[in-house]
């Protein structure tokens, strides 16, 4: 077990591995991603493969994320008392199983049910399936994952991820001619593959697991179920733009769903990067300090990944955003994908960028309050900016298109973020919400800023970024000790 002391260069270099491991996978995924944009461009396969797919993998990122995030703090606790046994985590992962088996099915039935790819009906179906059967594998994936972070082995569960798109990547090609099918089935073969990697690498990590059966309910503690579907609603809330999104594009025309898809796989790439950082190493220290009464060293802790995660994110997402336009030019233009593509790609592309350091906030907030066991706190204090997304994603679409929806999309995350800085953070002193709430106000007006070309007052508001970041570090001589 990694002891008190483990947060300083023990865990930045876990931190870093896990960081490259992760980079690595989802440079495969930006390959994968490049090669889809090159073969079919903004046409049909993209679109019907998003219209098909858009609900189970939303469902893989609401159902799946959450039951990592609740299990990593269970498993932790039970392995400080002495266990898990292996029959209990076999009745558990046939609970696992059967959950996620359900939600695939759940997710199949809606998608059929929405009328999308008119005349094309068994050809949909079939694709909206192959989607479901990656939704169903994906419990047992984050299952193991999460053994594998609670027993050191975060890097090994990072890396296996990598298989998806190295596996995906030579099925896109051989079946290139199959349009949709091709993406599907690359989808489902990589995920294939991540499982069975994750099962290897339990399995020679000496964790020992006992059958698994489909089993209900799950033998977990009584308020395991509260816990998680807090979470579950948080995911609803947080990820909410990205169905809706797809709707709306919809009513676009199938070039527009398309280019959300592409267009958002850099916002989806960092905000992966992030989550993976969070989820497999902050994690675990949250719930060390949780399960030890750490009060103030927790507090200490959140506020310090708060400052820290803010000022890596700002001046990532904000070059990003201003050079979308030559980097799609760069990773996507050519084959299908012509020259017109690139400006509507890149627009969509720079504002859903512009999200990252708020999204970061969300992220710490959510791990933190589910190592203390109070996820609906952070959850309820989703709703009011997902309604402001989605309110705005549906009014921007009228003037700037689909670029519009990825817009909304961003502002939804900015207010989540802000409410949580100012509203929920009771564990951190007034002056300490007050410095990271004007942290968040000064990168939107950066933001805008630099968008409308202004750029002394966007000079400006970098210069007060870090005024305020240095005193808030200043104020906490001890951190990152």
């Amino acid at each position: 077990m990694s002891g008190a002391g483990d947060g300083g260069p023990r865990l930045a270099g876990t931190t870093l591995a896990v960081g490259l491991a992760t980079g690595i996978g989802y440079l495969g995924f930006l390959a994968r991603d490049i090669l889809t944009a090159r073969l079919f461009g903004l046409g049909e396969a993209v679109a019907l493969y998003q219209l098909a797919s858009y609900l189970p993998l939303f469902l893989a990122s609401t159902l799946a994320g959450p039951l990592y995030s609740s299990l990593v703090p269970e498993i932790t606790m039970r392995r400080e008392a002495g266990g898990p046994d292996a029959a209990w985590l076999g009745r558990l992962a046939g609970a696992v199983s059967l959950a996620f088996s359900v939600a695939a099915a759940v997710s199949l039935a809606l998608v059929a049910g929405q009328g999308f790819a008119a005349g094309r009906q068994p050809s949909f179906l079939l694709l909206a399936g192959l989607a479901a059967a990656v939704l169903a594998a994906s419990g047992a994936v984050v299952m193991r994952n999460a053994l594998l972070a609670v027993h050191d082995r975060p890097v090994a569960a990072a890396a296996a991820q990598a298989l998806v798109p190295l596996v995906a990547i030579p099925v896109l090609l051989a079946a290139r001619s199959s349009g949709a099918f091709a993406l599907a089935v690359g989808a489902l073969a990589g995920q294939a593959a991540n499982l069975l990697a994750v099962r290897i690498l339990v399995a020679r990590a000496g964790i020992a697991t006992g059958p698994a059966r489909w089993s209900w309910p799950p033998p977990l503690e009584p308020g395991f179920p509260a816990r998680y579907g807090a979470l579950v609603l948080a995911g609803l809330l947080l990820y909410a733009y990205q169905p809706i999104g797809v709707v709306l594009a919809a009513r676009l025309g199938e070039p527009a769903v398309a280019a959300l898809a592409i267009g958002g796989k850099a916002t989806v790439f960092l905000n992966g990067l992030a989550w993976v950082g969070v989820a497999y190493v902050v994690l675990p220290r949250f719930a060390q300090l949780a399960a030890r009464g750490s009060r103030e060293a927790a507090a200490g802790d959140l506020a310090d990944r708060l400052y820290a995660g803010t000022l890596a994110a700002m001046p990532v997402s904000l070059a990003l955003a201003m050079l979308a336009e030559p980097i799609v030019r760069l990773m996507f233009e050519g084959g299908a994908f012509a020259a017109a593509d690139t400006v509507v790609v890149a627009r969509v592309m720079a504002w859903g960028l512009l999200q990252l350091p708020c999204f970061v906030v969300v992220m710490l907030y959510l791990k933190f309050a589910i190592a203390h066991q109070v996820p609906a706190r952070v959850a309820w204090a989703l709703l009011p900016g997902t309604l402001a997304g989605l309110l705005a994603a549906s009014a921007l679409m009228d003037g700037f298109g689909v670029a519009g929806i990825a817009l909304g999309g961003t502002i939804g995350i900015g207010v989540s973020a802000f409410l949580l800085v100012a509203g929920v953070s009771h564990r951190l002193p007034a002056r300490e919400r007050l410095r990271l709430a004007g942290l968040l106000v000064l990168y939107a007006l950066m933001a805008g800023a630099m968008e409308a070309g202004h750029w002394p007052l966007a000079g400006a508001a970098a210069a007060a970024v870090g005024l305020v970041w240095v005193s808030g570090r200043c104020a906490r001589p001890g951190a990152g000790s």
